[in-house]
C-alpha cells in the first residue's frame, strides 16, 4: 500500500463530505488511459483514487452514517488537490465526468474500541480527458465504424457502413435526475452525403441504456440504368412480352410496377410515376412502329393498394397487345428497355427530408428531456409519464403503471329485474271441466278453469272432440288463458261439431297487500382495483331491504381472474331486495361506471 506524504495544502472532498486532512491519507492513485473502440487513440483517462480516513470520538454513529450516505452516491462533485496531480476537480462548472461519474467504490469500515474510533477505506473512479484543451460535453468522444463494399453481378456496388459514436454525458448537475445530452442528436455528424447515383437504406438507430453510445448503419445501393421518379422512396417494375396463340405476329405485353411514395407525398405520385413509365414505353413503341403495319391495343388495367397504414405500396399492371409485328421487331416495337430519363439530383432533392434524412420525415429522436434517472433516493421523477402518486411495477425490465380508478373498468353490466305480487286471488267456476276424447282416448286439459257450454267427454263424438282439440291446442299447445271479457258470447259458434254455450266472468278478490321485489344482477371486470359489491340504496324514493336467499345462489363473488402486468379482478352478483311499498314512478336501470356513471 502506497501512502502519499502530506505536504502543503491538501484537500479531498466528495458530494458534500470533506475529508479531515489531519486524519486522511491517499492509499491509491491510478491513472489509466482508455482506448477508443478501434484502438487508434485515447479517448479519456480513468482516475482511481483511494483514501483512508479516521473518525474519532464517542459516539461516531451519526458522523459515520452521514459519511457513508454521501460517499456512496454517484455523480457528486469531487475535488482532490494538494498532490502532484495538481487540481483534480470534477462536476463543477463545465468540467464533467464523461460517463455519469464519479463512481464510488466499496466503503470499508473498521471499528476500534467501544465505538470510539472508525477507520474508513473508500475509493472513487473519475473518467475525464487529461489533455490541456479538453472538451467535456457536447462533442463526440469516440467514433468507430466498419465499411463493406459488395460488388453485384452486373458490377454495380453496394456500400454498407456500421459503427458506434460515443459521447460524454452526465447529469445536468450533481443530484439531478436529468441528463444534458443525447447521442441521438449526433446523427448528422456520422452521416456522409449519399454518393451520386446511389440510394440509401437505413439500419435502426440505437441509443444505449447509458445514453452515451449511438449505434448506426446504412447501405448505399447503386442505381442501374434508371433512377426512381421524384417523390418515390422505393420502386420496382417489370415488362413481360409473350406471343399469343395467333403465332409470331401477335404479342401480349404486361407492364407491372410497385411504388412506395416518400412521406409527405400523396399516393397519386405513384400513379403519375406509372403513367410516365407507360407513356415512355408507348412513345418508344410508336417511334419503332413508324412505317409498319404494327399497332398497339390496350386490353386491361389493374391497380392494388397495400399497407396503407404504414408503408403504403401501390401496384399497377397494364396489358396491351402488339399486333402485326414480327419476331425480329417485337421487342423494339413493344417499347421494352426504354428508360424514363429521371435525374438523380432531382430525385435526391425530392426525398432529402424523408427517406434520405437520418431523422426521417417526422424527425423523431431520443432527446435529453425524454429521460430521467431513476433510483430510490430523493424526490421521484415526474416525467416522462411518472408521478409520485402512481403505482409502479416492473415486468421484464419495463415499468408498468396501474390505471386510475375511472379508466380501470374493462367490462361492467348491471340490470334490474322487478317482481310484483298484486295480492289478488282469481276464482273460477269449478263445475266446468274441460273434457273430451281425442282418437278415442281421454282429452287431458291444460287449462286453468273450464269452458261452459261445451259438452262433457261422454257427450262428444270423436269428430267433435277433435275439433275442440284443434281449436284449443293447435296454435297454443300449452296453457290456454281465457279473456274475462268473454262472457254471454257464443265463442265456439260456427265451429263444426261444437255446440254453442256461455262463458261466465271470473271472480277476483284482494287477499293481501301488493308486494314488490327487485333483483339486481350483473358482472364486471377491472384492472388494478378490486370490485366493490354494488348496493341498491334507493328505488324511486323507496328504501330497499336486502333479502338474499342463500339457497338460491343469491349474493356477490369477486376474484382475481387474470394478470396484465397488474391484477385483473372479476365479479358477479345476484342481489335481491324487498320494497316495503311499491314505487309510484317507473323504476330506472342503475348507472354504469364504464360509460361515465357513478
Amino acid at each position: 500500500m502506497a501512502i502519499t506524504t502530506v505536504t502543503g495544502v491538501w484537500e479531498a472532498h466528495y458530494n458534500g463530505y470533506t475529508f479531515d486532512p489531519d486524519h486522511t491519507h491517499t492509499t491509491q492513485c491510478d491513472v489509466d488511459p482508455i482506448l477508443s473502440k478501434d484502438g487508434r487513440t485515447v479517448t479519456h483517462s480513468e482516475y482511481t483514487i483511494g483514501l483512508r480516513t479516521y473518525v474519532l470520538g464517542f459516539p461516531t454513529d451519526a458522523h459515520v452514517q452521514d459519511l457513508v450516505r454521501k460517499l456512496n452516491k454517484s455523480g457528486g462533485t469531487f475535488r482532490y488537490r494538494g498532490r502532484s496531480l495538481g487540481s483534480l476537480v470534477v462536476n463543477t462548472s463545465n468540467i464533467k465526468d464523461v460517463a455519469f461519474g464519479p463512481v464510488p467504490r466499496a466503503c470499508r469500515l473498521t471499528f476500534f474500541g467501544k465505538n470510539a474510533a472508525t477507520c474508513i477505506d473508500w475509493g472513487v473512479t473519475v473518467r475525464m480527458p487529461s489533455c490541456a484543451d479538453a472538451v467535456f460535453q457536447f462533442a463526440p468522444m469516440d467514433l468507430s465504424y466498419s465499411v463493406e463494399h459488395k460488388i453485384r453481378v452486373n458490377g454495380r456496388v453496394d456500400r454498407a457502413v456500421t459503427g458506434e459514436l460515443r459521447i460524454p454525458n452526465n447529469r445536468v448537475a450533481p443530484g439531478s435526475r436529468s441528463i444534458f445530452d443525447s447521442p441521438d442528436d449526433y446523427r448528422d455528424d456520422v452521416t456522409p452525403p449519399v454518393p451520386e447515383g446511389f440510394r440509401r437504406e437505413w439500419q435502426p438507430w440505437k441509443v444505449n441504456d447509458a445514453r452515451t453510445v449511438l449505434s448506426f448503419g446504412w447501405t448505399d445501393i447503386e442505381f442501374d440504368r434508371q433512377i426512381y421518379p421524384p417523390g418515390i422512396a422505393w420502386a420496382t417494375y417489370s415488362h413481360k412480352l409473350a406471343s399469343t396463340d395467333k403465332g409470331l405476329v401477335q404479342y401480349t405485353n404486361t407492364i407491372s410496377a410497385e411504388y412506395i411514395p416518400a412521406a409527405g407525398y400523396p399516393p397519386k405520385i405513384c400513379e403519375q410515376a406509372f403513367a410516365t413509365l407507360v407513356r415512355t414505353r408507348f412513345q418508344a413503341s410508336i417511334a419503332s412502329r413508324r412505317g409498319t403495319q404494327a399497332t398497339v391495343i390496350p386490353v386491361s388495367f389493374s391497380s392494388d393498394e397495400v399497407g396503407g397504414y404504414e408503408d403504403l405500396k401501390q401496384s399497377f399492371s397494364l396489358n396491351y397487345i402488339l399486333v402485326g409485328s414480327t419476331l425480329r421487331e417485337c421487342i423494339g416495337q413493344s417499347g421494352m428497355w426504354t428508360a424514363t430519363g429521371d435525374r438523380w439530383d432531382v430525385w435526391k432533392n425530392s426525398v432529402a427530408t424523408s427517406s434520405l434524412s437520418p431523422y426521417g420525415y417526422s424527425s423523431v429522436s431520443f432527446q435529453p428531456g425524454d429521460d430521467k434517472i431513476v433510483d430510490l433516493c430523493g424526490p421521484q421523477p415526474e416525467s416522462p409519464g411518472i408521478t409520485a402518486q402512481r403505482k409502479w411495477q416492473m415486468l421484464g425490465g419495463f415499468a408498468v403503471a396501474y390505471p386510475n380508478a375511472e379508466s380501470s373498468w374493462l367490462d361492467y353490466y348491471n340490470s334490474i329485474r322487478v317482481e310484483v305480487d298484486s295480492g289478488l286471488a282469481v276464482f273460477r267456476d269449478e263445475g266446468a271441466e274441460p273434457a273430451g276424447t281425442i282418437n278415442g282416448g281421454e282429452l287431458v286439459s291444460t287449462m286453468q278453469g273450464g269452458i261452459h257450454g261445451v259438452p262433457k267427454a261422454g257427450e262428444l263424438t270423436p269428430a267433435q272432440a277433435q275439433n275442440i282439440a284443434n281449436l284449443l291446442f293447435a296454435a297454443t299447445p300449452g296453457l290456454v288463458k281465457l279473456n274475462p271479457a268473454m262472457k254471454q258470447k257464443d265463442d265456439f259458434a260456427g265451429v263444426a261439431g261444437v255446440p254453442s254455450g256461455r262463458l261466465e266472468e271470473n271472480r277476483v278478490q284482494q287477499r293481501a297487500a301488493p308486494t314488490c321485489y327487485v333483483t339486481m344482477t350483473g358482472h364486471a371486470m377491472r384492472v388494478g382495483f378490486p370490485i366493490p359489491c354494488p348496493e341498491l340504496t334507493d328505488v324511486e324514493g323507496v328504501k330497499p331491504v336486502k333479502d338474499n336467499r342463500l339457497d338460491m345462489g343469491e349474493g356477490f363473488v369477486c376474484a382475481i381472474v387474470g394478470n396484465a402486468a397488474v391484477p385483473v379482478y372479476g365479479a358477479k352478483w345476484n342481489l335481491r331486495y324487498f320494497l316495503p311499498t311499491i314505487p309510484k314512478a317507473a323504476i330506472t336501470p342503475p348507472a354504469n361506471p364504464l360509460y361515465g356513471g357513478r
